[in-house]
């Protein structure tokens, strides 16, 4: 990156040729790692570095000790840290990363990766591999909430409760994901939550209810599945907060198509604040809330804030191209 904060490519100089050192650090535990298959994917990536000319080293880890491997490979001599897993993991990765100043890279490898779909990451292995060989080091701002770290979106009212159902009956009940996913949205629908909230942010103070509260990076929260690419902007400095409106059962169905179908309207369906930073009240003492797809308990209030380029991610050509898109256009693209 320059010192105008323009993406650099993943190379060293004009005279420089060898290729990046990538070590890449995989949670075996992920949704695409059953057990089976766990030395077969390691192979495969080992074998995609090298085809799109990366000197890499792959690392297979169990779930708990994927943190502690992604430590000692911050501390190791490699130009990035590529971080294998679904968003919880990426999301811990990425809190690693940023604190020790290692850039770093996302293998897609969870149930949504909602974090590399907002980076334009080919969801494949072999895709995402060719995408980091052709990419270029930029900055990405990352947030916090009460001081937790995140880097795709914290949610409260009913995604922390499809969120909770679906672990239910994949876990206590041995449902398969897919129906354990279809039957908790219906669930999630029947009987969802109604939060009164009080937001505060620039010296303004707004009271309403509401079925839901996300939290994300700018305007790129809009649509959490399929996001627009010339929204998707990391790295301007602003945190998007998200309020449902209410519409009854039917219409936050209706709402719910459209977000799936990238066509989320502002009128009808959220209020959109803007801001560096705010603060949540909850008439609650304690609230369930996902933090990058992980449930979690936080304490209101909520003091969310952006943290400007806390974080040097290996982009995509396509992420590039589409933050100097939005850079021709103006700081938020289209209106919202």
């Amino acid at each position: 990156m320059n010192k105008d904060g323009v993406e650099q490519r993943a190379s060293f100089g004009p005279e420089t040729t060898r290729p990046l050192r990538i070590k890449a650090v995989i949670n075996a535990g992920a949704g695409i790692t059953p057990a089976g298959k766990r030395a077969d994917i390691a192979g495969s990536l080992e074998q995609a570095f090298a085809l799109h000319g990366l000197q890499a080293e792959v690392e297979l880890v169990q779930a708990e000790e994927f943190e502690a491997a992604v430590e000692r490979a911050a501390s190791g001599p490699w130009d990035a840290v590529a971080a294998g897993g679904g968003d919880g993991s990426i999301s811990s990765a990425a809190r690693i990363l940023a604190r020790a100043g290692k850039p770093m890279a996302v293998l897609p490898m969870g149930t949504w990766n909602y974090f590399a779909r907002l980076l334009n990451i080919p969801l494949d292995l072999d895709g995402a591999v060719a995408a980091m060989a052709a990419g270029r080091f930029g900055p990405v701002d990352a947030m916090e909430v009460n001081g937790r770290f995140f880097v795709s979106h914290c949610t409260l009212g009913i995604h922390p409760r499809f969120v909770r159902e679906r672990v239910r009956l994949q876990h206590s009940r041995g449902w398969f994901k897919p129906l354990a996913i279809v039957w908790a949205l219906v669930k999630s629908f029947v009987r969802y939550p109604v939060l009164l909230v009080e937001v505060q942010h620039e010296g303004r103070r707004e009271v309403l209810r509401t079925p839901f509260v996300m939290a994300g990076n700018s305007l790129s929260a809009l649509n959490p599945l399929t996001v627009p690419t010339h929204l998707a902007s990391l790295s301007d400095g602003l945190l998007a907060l998200i309020l449902g409106r209410r519409l009854g059962r039917m219409g936050l169905m209706a709402s719910a198509l459209r977000t799936f179908r990238g066509r989320l309207d502002p009128e009808k369906d959220f209020r959109l604040i803007l801001v560096p930073e705010c603060a949540v009240r909850v008439n609650r003492r304690r609230v369930r809330a996902t933090l990058d797809g992980e449930l979690t308990w936080l304490t209101p209030p909520l003091r969310f804030r952006i943290l400007p380029h806390a974080l040097t991610l290996l982009l995509p050509e396509s992420a590039v191209k589409a933050k100097e898109q939005q850079a021709s256009t103006g700081p938020h693209g289209p209106a919202v």
